[in-house]
């Protein structure tokens, strides 16, 4: 929360662009941060894929490729959490 308030804040006196303004409050970026908050609770597995996965679709977005949230990126990511499951599983 004071990451994204001090970027709202930078982004009120125009220091920050509104192009990166837009990526910054993004559904990708909300992935972004739940793999970062999987990281910091030690779920490498899980927490990584989810960073890729969104960090892959944040470059989606910057670079205007256009993909289907419903026919690309939640069958993805039931892919990479049950992939992380199972990788989890056999680390046991």
């Amino acid at each position: 929360m004071v990451v994204c308030g001090f970027v709202w804040l930078l982004s009120n006196y125009h220091l920050v662009s509104p192009a990166f303004m837009d990526a910054f409050f993004s559904w990708q970026m909300l992935i972004v941060a739940v793999g970062g908050w999987l990281l910091c609770a030690r779920n490498w597995t899980l927490g990584g894929a989810v960073t890729a996965v969104g960090g892959l679709l944040l470059l989606f977005d910057v670079f205007d490729i256009y993909i289907s949230f419903e026919k690309f990126v939640l069958p993805l990511l039931v892919v990479v959490g049950g992939v992380a499951c199972v990788v989890k599983a056999l680390q046991k």
